[in-house]
């Protein structure tokens, strides 16, 4: 098995040393001759039957092949003397089989004739042969050996152990990815690449968490739900940078966010950093559950029969500008109208009928405002308009009688023509009203003034008004 140097390295330092006892007992060393030239190897014998080794001897490369197959060998001494050449013929055809091999050579050979060697031996040794120096040599084969052995389960290990944390990160329900401490990506699972359209082998190929999140800048949504700080930092010259600083601040800081995409994805972004610096993310599409959120969050705000802001919405809106006038002291208008005659409507053409009505009547209200203005379905036939800034009361004047003469035109549905009237009461705050709840209120009284006025009319709320409320 080949390994990696940088891999067999970290290997050596911080795992192999552990609980490895040195081999120094021979007993268990089973080694074996392959001679080569019809040298003489009684005296390597020798030394080797002294320390125990068991030992084999033979001159044929099959012979030895066959011998391995039944018990496998810890130490091939394959003699080359004279055979330098044929010898490298022999380690090819057997180094598959038997490692690791040690060369014995004549004491003259010279190094250079060794060089092909180098890679495909572990030693090399020439007679004469001394039983001590014979019995170290032999406890470093052994060691070396057993470490090689070790190191080969270590890294066998290691590749099953990736190969299940693999499995268990693929079948992750969110896109998972891992950036060791130089933010570098070093693992991801398919969906996360899918997620972000990345290459399937991006995986230890350089990719920074900084250029992930530069690609991800533009198709990004700049939208009012972000926070304002997020929101200025995307419009800024310098909001690129700005803006990977604070997703690098949150990614280093375990803080999660939910960024919006053009093409109208959610993707929910949960961090967590490492304790050697690196940063496991999790990313999932919450698309579906942030369109149900908003789609409760819009129902609940709004009047499923025409879609216009609901009552509580309205007077959110009212608090919110009571909040501000003693900053900016603008005073604001509010108009309450009420259909005329819509009882009638109902009775004669049916609810179905009522219901278009209503609808109508809600876009003709958006039509005659401005933008920032607001229109609200009160309840029943009762909207309610906001006015949040105008010149002057001829302003507020205007916008009533538009509203009238679009409603006395009438309009047709399903081949009945209709006109129906509107009777608005206006109110200018906060001059009588003092919170949403009185500014409404007063509005109210002054619209079924102007109702009692004949119809099709609005009235101004009035101080004196104040008093037919006691």
């Amino acid at each position: 098995m080949k390994c990696h140097g940088d891999e067999k390295q970290s290997f050596r330092s911080t795992i192999l040393p552990v609980n490895l006892p040195p081999i120094l007992d021979l007993d268990t060393c089973r080694s074996a001759i392959l001679e080569l030239g019809g040298n003489n190897n009684v005296d390597l014998l020798n030394c080797l039957q002294t320390q125990n080794c068991a030992v084999d001897f033979t001159n044929n490369v099959d012979a030895l092949l066959h011998m391995v197959q039944e018990n496998p060998l810890d130490l091939l001494f394959l003699d080359i003397r004279g055979r330098i050449s044929q010898g490298l013929s022999v380690i090819q055809t057997i180094q598959d089989h038997i490692s690791p091999i040690v060369l014995v050579i004549d004491s003259e050979t010279h190094p250079a004739t060794l060089a092909s060697f180098q890679e495909l031996v572990l030693d090399y040794i020439a007679p004469p042969f001394h039983k001590e120096c014979l019995k170290k040599r032999l406890q470093l084969y052994m060691r070396s050996t057993r470490y090689v052995a070790y190191e080969h389960e270590l890294l066998s290990a290691l590749s099953e152990t990736r190969r299940y944390f693999k499995l268990a990160i693929e079948g992750l329900e969110p896109g998972f990815a891992l950036f060791d401490s130089n933010h570098e990506l070093l693992f991801s699972n398919s969906k996360f690449r899918a997620l972000y359209e990345l290459d399937e082998n991006v995986d230890g190929q350089g990719l920074t968490l900084n250029s992930f999140l530069y690609s991800n800048y533009e198709k990004c949504v700049q939208n009012s739900t972000r926070r304002k700080n997020e929101q200025s930092l995307m419009e800024n010259s310098n909001g690129l940078t700005r803006w990977i600083d604070l997703r690098l601040h949150q990614y280093n800081k375990s803080k999660s966010y939910v960024e919006r995409f053009r093409d109208g994805r959610w993707i929910e972004v949960i961090n967590n950093a490492t304790a050697d610096g690196g940063i496991v993310t999790l990313h999932k599409d919450v698309t579906s559950n942030k369109n149900a959120e908003q789609h409760l969050e819009y129902m609940a705000w709004h009047d499923p029969l025409t879609g216009l802001v609901n009552r509580a919405l309205f007077e959110a809106k009212l608090e919110a500008i009571f909040s501000t006038y003693p900053r900016n002291k603008r005073q604001f208008a509010v108009l309450y109208l009420d259909l005329d005659e819509f009882k009638q409507v109902n009775d004669r053409w049916g609810h179905d009928f009522g219901d278009v009505l209503l609808k109508v009547t809600a876009q003709h209200l958006q039509q005659v405002l401005r933008d920032g203005d607001t229109v609200a379905r009160i309840g029943g036939d009762e909207f309610a308009i906001l006015l949040p800034s105008f010149d002057s009361k001829k302003d507020v004047e205007e916008v009533a009688r538009r509203i009238i003469r679009i409603f006395s035109q009438g309009f047709t549905y399903d081949g009945r023509t209709l006109s129906i009237g509107v009777s608005v009461g206006i109110i200018i705050c906060p001059d009588l009203a003092v919170d949403s709840m009185s500014c409404l209120r007063y509005a109210d009284l002054a619209m079924y003034k102007a109702k009692r006025s004949g119809k099709a009319q609005y009235r101004f709320f009035q101080e004196s008004d104040v008093m037919s409320l006691k």
